[in-house]
């Protein structure tokens, strides 16, 4: 399937070494996400399913760049004073949340902090030793928390 996932990348992205590095990505998530595959399925659509997800991802985060990037050139000298005016209440701020958040119990504490580092939900089972369905309750009430306590601080 690599030759037709190529062509199809080469169809979304119009470059050929995009195209390569979107083929390496599909093909890396594919093999991480292989026990999400469930046997007797279309195993095709499920793969270009994956390479499209990661071709949306990839778009997304260029975006996103690209405006990070617009934001900080068009900064002018006065613009850049305030930005640090700015910078040294928001690192304040930033300490506080931080603070607010150590202060979820660990077992709420550490299934939201897994997950905002990217891992999946089965990932942080496992790590725990918990069944999925716990860690997904878990992040969404340690998440309710975080909710409360935030809107109490701001």
């Amino acid at each position: 399937m690599q030759d037709e996932l190529f062509l199809y990348a080469l169809k979304l992205t119009a470059n050929r070494e995009e195209a390569k590095e979107l083929l390496q990505e599909t093909t890396f998530r594919a093999l991480c996400c292989e026990q999400t595959y469930e046997s007797g399925t279309n195993f095709r659509a499920w793969v270009y399913t994956i390479m499209y997800n990661a071709f949306v991802s990839n778009c997304r985060r260029i975006v996103s760049e690209r405006d990070l990037l617009g934001r900080r050139e068009s900064l002018s000298l006065r613009d850049a004073a305030a930005a640090h005016a700015n910078d040294v209440e928001q690192l304040h701020d930033k300490k506080e949340i931080h603070h607010i958040v150590k202060s979820l119990s660990p077992e709420y504490r550490v299934p939201f902090f897994l997950f905002v580092k990217g891992f999946k939900y089965h990932e942080i089972a496992d790590r725990m030793g918990i069944p999925v369905g716990t860690v997904k309750s878990r992040i969404f009430y340690g998440r309710e928390k975080l909710q409360k306590r935030l809107r109490d601080f701001f």
